[in-house]
């Protein structure tokens, strides 16, 4: 015998959300998925689950697959090469949940519109001034002997006409 579970639809907004398991999904209508099962809390003491879906695609750039923006900020991190089914459960993110209108039309969804690191992000690299050499008030016999020598005689008749 089977008993209805009803669903309501989560409250829209930002959920501090875990991932409990992820699992495979095979290649079916929307391509080969991940399947993430999230628990959300509030400070309020709200609880909810919720299902979330995403490509098997990990792509970074202009055009970020959603695996490539929840694994960054589920990990805090973008790691070049990582396991979803293992590095991911019992991580947690800032959630913002939607609720939007279903394809069919039939009714409203819930959707994960971003997920968003609760890791602070790392500072910006100060520049540290760097000093100048320091240079020296006296230089070498050598160097003034160099000087010297560029220098143009000076004719020592030249302050003769000054009176004394």
């Amino acid at each position: 015998m089977l008993t209805l579970k009803e669903t309501s639809l989560v409250p829209a907004g930002e959920w501090l959300g875990t991932v409990t398991s992820i699992k495979y999904v095979p290649p079916d209508k929307f391509g080969a998925q991940y399947e993430l099962q999230l628990s959300l809390r509030r400070k309020s003491g709200a609880v909810a689950d919720l299902r979330c879906w995403c490509s098997e695609k990990y792509t970074s750039g202009s055009k970020s697959s959603k695996l490539f923006l929840w694994t960054t900020a589920l990990l805090g991190t973008a790691p070049r090469t990582f396991d979803p089914l293992t590095d991911l459960v019992g991580k947690t993110a800032i959630v913002t949940v939607t609720i939007e209108p279903k394809s069919n039309g039939d009714g409203e969804v819930n959707r994960v519109g971003s997920m968003r690191s609760i890791r602070p992000a790392a500072p910006a690299p100060v520049a540290v001034p760097v000093a100048p050499a320091p240079v020296s008030p006296l230089m070498s016999e050598e160097e003034w002997g160099g000087i010297l020598e560029d220098e143009p005689a000076i004719d020592d008749n030249l302050f003769d006409d000054v009176a004394a």
